[in-house]
């Protein structure tokens, strides 16, 4: 075990048998690089699979634990900054961790064009900590900086990733709900959303936790339920509804809503 504290940053290297590690947190940034294990890593509720050559990334007050599946040795490093640590330092490197939800981009998955920096960077500072040259205390900062520069790279693109998937979900959703009442191939949204269509499949799952075929049908009872509370009849909305015949459309609405469209129209509950 390798352990330095200096008064705005902690670094800790460690290989040890799996053990327990509650939910806790902390004041300070943590940056966690696993060399070695077999683990999920949770930050408020938003569990991650942890692989070598990962990163996480816990800012203050974020909630976080580590459950192992096996007993596999567990190796990592860390590295904990306070506010104070990027004092003098011109760019503020913290403000994209600072600004981020809780319980979101908390992880950096392993990339070969990447990791190597990463390694490095911890490494770097291991190297400073344990042979304690001179200067090392300013050499150690200095890479922590070029790991919080490298951070700031890769969480940026992975924001601007995730806003193009979600445009592109959104996109689907406003196609999807602008053409109920028409037969809804999944290539004509896909098209709609700039994407192919198995793609979208996978991020509209992911996204929204149903398919697209489950929101589409979602939705056109959402809809029917909206024109029956408004007096249409059931018999006669269907289409309008985007159902090719009333069968499909009743077992559709009993299946979504667990009433008839006759129960329904006399609860007259959306």
């Amino acid at each position: 075990m390798i352990s330095f504290r200096e008064s705005d940053y902690m670094y800790s290297y460690n290989k040890m048998k799996p053990k327990a590690f509650s939910t806790h947190l902390h004041k300070y940034y943590e940056f966690l690089y696993f060399a070695g294990g077999d683990a999920t890593y949770v930050v408020e509720g938003t569990e991650y699979s942890a692989s070598d050559g990962d990163l996480f990334i816990t800012c203050p007050g974020e909630l976080h634990s580590i459950a192992f599946k096996s007993h596999r040795d567990y190796e990592r490093h860390f590295i904990q900054i306070s506010d104070d640590f990027l004092q003098g330092v011109e760019f503020d490197f913290l403000k994209i961790l600072r600004e981020k939800k809780n319980g979101s981009f908390n992880k950096i998955s392993h990339l070969p064009a990447y990791t190597a920096e990463i390694e490095r960077c911890f490494m770097g500072v291991q190297s400073c900590v344990t042979k304690k040259e001179d200067g090392y205390k300013d050499i150690a900062k200095s890479y922590i900086i070029q790991l919080l520069s490298l951070i700031n790279k890769l969480l940026y693109n992975q924001q601007g990733e995730r806003k193009a998937e979600n445009e592109r979900v959104s996109a689907a959703k406003d196609y999807i709900n602008s053409h109920l009442s028409e037969n809804l191939a999944l290539d004509a949204i896909a098209e709609a959303s700039y994407t192919d269509r198995f793609y979208l499949s996978h991020l509209f799952k992911k996204e929204m936790g149903i398919s697209i075929t489950d929101y589409i049908g979602m939705q056109r009872i959402a809809m029917a339920k909206k024109l029956i509370s408004q007096g249409g009849n059931a018999s006669k909305i269907y289409s309008e509804c985007g159902f090719n015949d009333y069968s499909s459309f009743y077992r559709a609405f009993k299946k979504l809503s667990g009433k008839s469209p006759a129960e329904f129209f006399k609860n007259k509950k959306i």
